[in-house]
């Protein structure tokens, strides 16, 4: 499963220089003393990562991450009544989840846990205080190449995922098999809760504003 490894670190490296280049197809850019180069596109860094937003739904977030898996690994979610069920491997887990803002690093944490002998979870560093994360995951095997190889660049564009923590909120969340993770948790998502509400309505008046602008 080892992919271009090197290729992958130095486009995200460019995005997070300049995140609003949209790197047309043929454009050739110096990155230390390398070349990125070919028909580098958005589409092609972007599909190399889990995206997730606040608000997603748990089943879509397990969908994809098994989209990133080995082919010999199987991630499912399954709703059952008020919860929800990650299948590995055949293997049930009830995903501890809470409220919509949080679920999402929930259900993250919980599969990086029952992943966590096979894959290793990478957050991208740049777009950590933006509504939508994206994160790498890497197998064993590429963890080490990346590791041997390429430390410095992981180091300034990628943090390895904090397991039980909410990298939106900033709060840390239970997890499978660590329901008592935080036990201040309830507490802190009830502190926090206004706060993120104005959050959301902002983003959703902004994306109307945006919306209405482009319908005129």
């Amino acid at each position: 499963m080892i992919r271009d490894l090197e290729r992958m670190l130095k486009v995200t490296a460019l995005y997070a220089d300049d995140p609003n280049d949209d790197k047309v197809d043929g454009l050739l850019r110096n990155y230390g003393e390398t070349h990125v180069d070919d028909l580098i596109s958005r589409d092609e860094i972007e599909d190399n990562f889990q995206w997730i937003a606040w608000l997603q739904q748990e089943e879509s977030i397990i969908k994809r991450l098994d989209w990133k898996l080995n082919t010999n690994d199987k991630l499912s979610a399954e709703r059952k009544g008020d919860q929800v069920w990650a299948n590995l491997n055949g293997k049930e887990h009830r995903l501890p989840l809470s409220t919509a803002p949080h679920n999402s690093y929930i259900v993250i944490s919980s599969a990086a846990y029952l992943l966590r002998e096979s894959y290793d979870f990478w957050i991208v560093k740049y777009l950590m205080d933006e509504d939508m994360h994206a994160i790498l995951i890497s197998t064993k095997e590429e963890t080490q190449a990346l590791n041997s190889n390429h430390s410095e660049s992981m180091s300034k564009h990628f943090t390895p995922l904090k397991l039980g923590h909410d990298y939106f909120s900033g709060i840390d969340v239970p997890y499978i098999d660590h329901a008592d993770h935080n036990p201040q948790f309830a507490e802190q998502r009830d502190a926090i809760a206004p706060i993120i509400s104005r959050i959301h309505k902002e983003i959703a008046n902004h994306n109307t504003r945006l919306r209405e602008e482009r319908g005129q």
